[in-house]
């Protein structure tokens, strides 16, 4: 508990006061991006965001890139053998359609 209690502190203790704290102006054109994929792939609107939020890395790393490739290519998960367990599956879980 105490290392989580020192790493909360160090977080709070960036940027303003947390009582003063604002929430950034929306991007609209953020938001359209994502309700678009989750009407035209019927992805959950979480996957969408995270989709979203990958494709706009000014430096990827080579799983994300390789994340965004498949899903570019229509493909609903990551090539077997190509990537870590963990890649695989959150592959899995972003790329599927929302039930």
């Amino acid at each position: 508990m105490e290392r989580k209690s020192r790493v909360l502190a160090e977080l709070s203790a960036v940027g303003p006061p947390f009582a003063e704290e604002q929430p950034l102006p929306a991007d609209p054109d953020f938001s359209l991006r994502v309700e678009a994929e989750v009407r035209q792939a019927g992805l959950a609107t979480q996957c969408a965001v995270l989709l979203q939020m990958l494709q706009g890395c000014s430096e990827p790393s080579e799983q994300t890139r390789a994340l965004l490739q498949a899903w570019h290519a229509g493909r609903r998960e990551l090539e077997p053998g190509t990537c870590p367990a963990w890649m695989a599956e959150l592959a899995r879980w972003l790329l599927q359609p929302a039930r």
